[in-house]
């Protein structure tokens, strides 16, 4: 895109009368000198309209989203979807710690949640005494907490803290988590949601160094990624459709209750019939005949007239 500029000057340059033909020499500045004309008695200075080309602007290119990986940045790459992602994540985090802890069908509790989709904090409260990550870290590797809280004794909250402060231990310890990649035990016990982040974030990395640090089964990132990908598909699609749900009924009722005009037939023209809008009156109609067919017309109803007073006689 051009730009155009226009420049005017209004210096006066001195031309002697007689002068005819004047050349003058441009500036070392490069500014632009104004043609000068004479009529023989005064200076005329005629302004000078230049254009100049600019540098055509560039439109910036929007940013692309960055698509995260979740063996990068587990947290980034949670954050980005939408909460049918993030619940099934869940979901199957839950399922892999007790598939590595229990053995014993009967020794799992039941997931909360419907659907296999558990919410942030439905996963932070299943966590929350430490009784199944205390199991979780003896099952990588045995011996690593001696005393773990269960039954009754769990609902003691020291003994809560106690069952998650072994198993931060155990993850720092056994697994070389550092300080900034283990949750902290208020992460479950005091912060709520707020605290999801880092517990996902420690046990999605035991998951991927269960393998390498305990020859364990790790978590299958890749079947993760597709169930959360499903998921987040599936969720779409349902909320278009109950939008659709929602907005059909109100149309529907629109257009049943819209003014439609009945047409009429009015006459023929002699080569069909004549479709028109019969207009609304409430004018009663009266009936003329002429002895052979009865005229329907239209009058006007009758003015209402006031009658006049009457006068008394003086």
């Amino acid at each position: 895109m051009a730009f155009e500029t226009t420049v005017i000057t209004t210096d006066v340059i001195e031309v002697p009368a007689e002068a005819k033909t004047i050349v003058i020499n441009p500036p070392s500045d490069g500014s632009i000198v104004p043609p000068v004309t004479t009529n023989g008695d005064a200076t005329v200075v005629a302004p000078v309209t230049t254009t100049t080309e600019a540098e055509t602007p560039v439109a910036e290119k929007p940013e692309e989203k960055k698509v995260v990986n979740p063996r990068e940045d587990p947290v980034e790459w949670i954050k980005s979807l939408i909460p049918a992602g993030v619940h099934k994540v869940n979901h199957q985090i839950l399922s892999w710690i007790q598939d590595q802890t229990y053995t014993d069908e009967t020794q799992k509790q039941p997931l909360p949640g419907k659907n296999e989709s558990v919410t942030k904090t439905q996963f932070i409260n299943f966590l929350k005494d430490g009784t199944l990550l205390a199991n979780f870290a003896n099952a990588l590797s045995p011996g690593s907490i001696e005393k773990v809280y269960e039954g009754e004794e769990a609902k003691v909250k020291e003994n809560q803290k106690a069952n998650l402060q072994n198993f931060v231990n155990f993850a720092k310890e056994k697994a070389g988590f550092t300080e900034a990649e283990a949750f902290a035990v208020d992460d479950l016990q005091e912060n709520g949601k707020s605290g999801y982040n880092a517990v996902f974030n420690t046990l999605f990395q035991l998951g991927m160094k269960a393998q390498e640090k305990f020859n364990a089964t790790g978590i299958d990132v890749e079947n993760v990624m597709e169930a959360a990908s499903t998921a987040v598909k599936n969720s779409i699609i349902q909320t278009i459709w109950n939008f659709f749900k929602r907005v059909r009924p109100q149309l529907k009722s629109k257009a049943e209750t819209s003014d439609e005009k009945t047409p009429t037939v009015n006459g023929a023209n002699g080569n069909g019939v004549i479709i028109e809008e019969t207009p609304v009156s409430n004018v009663v109609p009266i009936v003329a005949s002429n002895g052979d067919a009865k005229v329907v017309e239209d009058i006007p109803p009758p003015v209402p007239t006031t009658a006049a007073p009457a006068v008394a006689a003086q």
